[in-house]
């Protein structure tokens, strides 16, 4: 039951369904609440409060304080698992922090290459410091993982237009 939660939450996520968000972090809440130790609901909990003060106008320091705790749960529960690193770092974007949030970055992907969120948040990084050919090379990456993931179809095609390529 846990699981099918996160699964929900998750396709809510993955499409960036702005108006379900309040629903996919209650979702997301009652797994944890089926399974305390579910590590993965946990990292997941800690994307949605990081981006909740973008999408939902959520308060931004409580927010971030959510994300950091739901990630670095998940960290204690699973240290192996590439997202709260990810979610980590995205904090640490938004808070201004930006050797740290490279170096979560740089952990993620070490940890899990082939996890599609730290390939896609750290796309977004390489853009945002004006690293377009990196920018690109992790966008491919992120839909060589997932093809039909529509965030990641999305940011190639604004890469393909910050590059000039219309």
């Amino acid at each position: 039951e846990a699981y099918a939660k996160y699964l929900q939450a998750s396709a809510i996520f993955n499409r960036r369904e702005r108006a379900k968000f309040v629903n996919a972090i209650a979702l997301l809440e009652e797994a944890i609440r089926l399974d305390p130790a579910f590590a993965r609901a946990h990292a997941r909990l800690g994307a949605f409060h990081v981006l909740a003060p973008e999408y939902i106008g959520a308060d931004f320091d409580a927010s971030i304080a959510m994300a950091r705790q739901h990630a670095n749960r998940a960290i204690e529960l699973m240290p192996e698992l590439a997202e709260p690193y990810t979610v980590l770092g995205y904090a640490h974007g938004l808070s201004r922090e930006f050797i740290a949030e490279r170096e979560s970055y740089e952990r993620a992907l070490a940890l899990e290459p082939d996890d599609m969120l730290s390939n896609f948040w750290s796309a977004i990084y390489f853009a945002r410091i004006g690293d377009l050919p990196r920018t690109a090379r992790q966008l491919e990456r992120v839909l060589a993982i997932d093809p039909m993931l529509p965030n990641g179809l999305t940011w190639r095609g604004w890469s393909y237009v910050f590059d000039g390529d219309n």
